[in-house]
């Protein structure tokens, strides 16, 4: 995850949004009682509005998705909650605070059904599992832990104020989509698994445990491509790191300022493999031609093991 910027951004947004949105679902109750004089069954018909309006939006996302990008759904989905979180801090009849609850339900389901599907479009398969598991601790994590600090709020400074923050919140979080927006590319990068290149020629018996495994990558790259290939390589680290390696450094020879050496650290022969042949996306593979289409001749690959009877380092 911290080597995957457009996923980081699916979860810093899912953040930026369920936290200040679960003052409506922590405080609805207390709005129903003591504001709008319901009871239990009033409450009840307050939730029906707000699911009567995911109903609504998942009726229409289709067609909404195809009319406006992601970004801006996001942001139409955080203002319409906004609308649910200040009519039930200003309004004191229940009718219309239930018709713009109807209206918040709609954002609710816009807001999840943008992030989730950019986020499972962004993952590849082999971590797929693990990146939406820590989605979910973010969203449900974040509803949990903000719906605790809203009533805290609450209880200091009153419902309807603390409506009215939350609101606020979530006002600047569609406002801050123009320079924190989901990345445009995120949901359309190639993430099929591919196995572009062999797998390593082998004179010595490695067991798939032994390591930590140190590779060399040797580039020829003319001078007048230098500044470019340390900028694809850069991007190219970023996916090393993604698909396993532990640690990554590029270094120019001082006796031959063409010859560039990429070093990378996986932690078992296994585990390189992997990066062969389980985890390499398109994408991936995309960002490592990117550099060695900017060297001359094929670069010089060097798998280092340790010595046979040799420990593993811990």
């Amino acid at each position: 995850m911290r080597n995957a910027p457009g996923v980081r951004r699916v979860l810093l947004r899912s953040g930026l949004f369920v936290v200040p949105a679960s003052a409506l679902w922590g405080l609805l109750p207390v709005v129903a009682e003591r504001r709008l004089g319901l009871g239990s069954g009033g409450y009840g018909l307050l939730l029906g509005a707000l699911g009567a309006g995911a109903i609504v939006g998942a009726v229409t996302i289709g067609r909404v998705r195809e009319r406006l990008g992601r970004n801006v759904l996001l942001a139409v989905s955080t203002v319409a909650f906004a609308a649910g979180t200040l009519a039930a801090a200003v309004l004191r009849q229940p009718v219309p605070v239930a018709v713009v609850l109807v209206v918040a339900g709609v954002g609710w389901l816009y807001a999840l059904s943008t992030l989730n599907t950019t986020l499972q479009l962004a993952l590849p398969g082999w971590v797929r599992a693990r990146g939406l598991a820590v989605y979910l601790m973010v969203f449900m994590g974040g509803q949990g832990i903000g719906t605790l600090l809203w009533g805290l709020l609450a209880d200091g400074i009153g419902t309807a104020e603390t409506l009215l923050v939350s609101a606020g919140l979530l006002l600047a979080s569609a406002a801050s989509l123009t320079w924190l927006p989901l990345r445009e590319r995120t949901g359309t990068l190639d993430r099929t698994i591919v196995a572009p290149w062999p797998e390593p020629a082998l004179a010595l018996p490695v067991d798939p445990d032994d390591g930590p495994v140190l590779v060399e990558v040797a580039y020829e790259v003319p001078e007048d491509r230098a500044e470019r290939f340390r900028a694809a390589m850069a991007e190219a680290a970023v996916s090393r790191r993604r698909t396993g390696a532990l640690r990554w450094n590029l270094y120019q020879d001082a006796a031959d300022p063409r010859r560039w050496v990429e070093v990378f650290e996986v932690a078992s022969w296994s585990e390189h493999l992997r990066q062969h042949g389980a985890r390499l996306t398109g994408y991936d593979a995309e960002l490592l031609t990117t550099a060695r289409d900017l060297a001359e001749g094929e670069p010089e690959v060097r798998h280092l093991v340790p010595p046979a009877g040799e420990p593993a380092r811990p």
